[in-house]
């Protein structure tokens, strides 16, 4: 079944972008309303209607500008955000990866000894057409940042002092695992189908663990004190990977065999590597079914796991682009009807300008001037605010993605592009037009 309640973070966003589309859109259209209520037609009071409006609209147009040139910012850094996040390394060879999450089908015992139904399973993925390898692994590529965040300090050298303890992401696999993902094994060896129940619990830590918890020196043969006082043996290290989310890569993680705790073969990820193209979800729910005992629940890509787990930032960087593009449209017409309000009222003055001799290129460049002091003033505005909004978001930005200079330089430059425009098309139309012609229409 799928949760279609929003979350509370889904409500915020969708909250905070209605909020934004009412102060940049509805709030400047009706105040523009009630000045021009409050003034007066123009036809009545000619010589301060013109003026008053005028003046209030390039007000609003500057307020708009403003506040477009922050969304367009907090877009950028969101969307980059995103982007950074996309393009850090797993440690392990994701677009290879196909997994399957299965559970034991109701009212079945508990497994006494898995051994022999994980490798039914891992021989019939190993099998598939276009498979290069398969393993079973407990979380593996699931785990989810906040999952990573709540691991409390508790792991610890055999000997080290209380006080010295690090916190550890576990995951229990099987034989194959690490050769199948595509992760190194740099000192020791890897699990295999001897690491069972009855045997030394033994674990296979990754490179950052080993730099955490014993330093300089060599970790193979030495022991790991778990929260719960049990010590584990360590004969491998193996490289550094993302159990899911990228952004927790480097991350000190532990790995033990899963046939030691033979019970935790009932429910976790059956993986498998291919080359080339694979029909995982029919092949992998084919080997499942097989076994008589699980069901899947899902199989996905690790790929399309790790775009699932970035879900709330695409949600971010989407729904701002959505709204910083509405904020240029804004301003687009926000600026052309000033300019276009304004041209109209001078109608007159320009068409005399143009017959006695002034070339219409300076009057448009003066025209677009005119709009271009309005831009840069609603840019001198939203510069500070969208600082104090890159500030505000900071939490949401992974270390790596929080520059804040490309993406306020690429709005500032949205922001002149958009009033150029917003300039020019009013302008030419009018500039178009003779002295007849302007006289007539006064």
């Amino acid at each position: 079944t799928i949760d279609v309640v929003p979350g509370g973070f889904a409500i915020v966003v969708l909250a905070s972008a209605c909020l934004v589309t009412a102060l940049v859109v509805v709030l400047p259209s009706v105040t523009l309303v009630l000045v021009r209520n409050w003034v007066g037609p123009v036809s009545t009071v000619r010589s301060t209607a013109p003026r008053t409006t005028t003046w209030w609209r390039r007000a609003i147009a500057t307020a708009q500008v403003a506040a477009s040139l922050v969304l367009v910012a907090v877009a950028g850094l969101l969307t980059q955000n995103l982007s950074h996040l996309r393009a850090l390394p797993t440690g392990f060879m994701q677009d290879q990866i196909a997994f399957a999450r299965i559970e034991p089908r109701p009212g079945l015992k508990p497994l006494a000894d898995g051994a022999e139904l994980l490798r039914q399973m891992l021989d019939g993925a190993a099998t598939l057409p276009g498979a290069t390898g398969s393993a079973f692994a407990l979380s593996f590529p699931t785990s989810e940042l906040r999952q990573v965040q709540a691991i409390g300090a508790g792991y610890r050298a055999e000997h080290a002092p209380e006080g010295s303890e690090v916190a550890v992401a576990t995951d229990w696999v099987s034989p194959g695992f690490f050769d199948t993902v595509g992760m190194r094994v740099v000192i020791g060896r890897d699990l295999n189908w001897d690491d069972r129940v009855g045997r030394p619990e033994i674990a296979v830590i990754s490179a950052r663990m080993s730099q955490r918890v014993f330093a300089a020196s060599d970790p193979i043969g030495q022991r790991v004190r778990l929260p719960n006082g049990k010590l584990l043996t360590v004969v491998g290290v193996v490289s550094d990977a993302a159990g899911g989310d990228p952004r927790v890569r480097d991350f000190p993680r532990m790995y033990l065999p899963v046939l030691q705790d033979p019970r935790r073969v009932d429910a976790g990820n059956l993986i498998v590597r291919h080359a080339g193209l694979l029909d995982a979800r029919s092949g992998l729910e084919s080997v499942v079914k097989g076994t008589g005992r699980h069901s899947t629940l899902y199989v996905r890509t690790a790929e399309a796991q790790t775009s699932l787990l970035l879900g709330r930032e695409r949600l971010l960087a989407q729904v701002s682009s959505y709204f910083a593009a509405l904020g240029v449209l804004v301003v687009l017409v926000g600026l052309y009807g000033v300019v276009a309000y304004a041209v109209a009222h001078r109608r007159r003055e320009l068409a005399i300008r143009a017959a006695i001799g002034a070339q219409r290129r300076r009057l448009l460049t003066t025209l677009v001037g005119e709009t271009a002091w309005m831009t840069i003033a609603g840019i001198a505005i939203g510069l500070p605010t969208a600082l104090w909004a890159r500030s505000a978001i900071q939490g949401l930005l992974f270390d790596g993605a929080q520059e804040r200079g490309p993406a306020l330089v690429t709005a500032t430059a949205i922001m002149l592009v958009a009033s150029i425009i917003a300039a020019i098309l009013p302008s030419r139309q009018v500039l178009k037009g003779t002295l007849l012609e302007a006289l007539r229409l006064e």
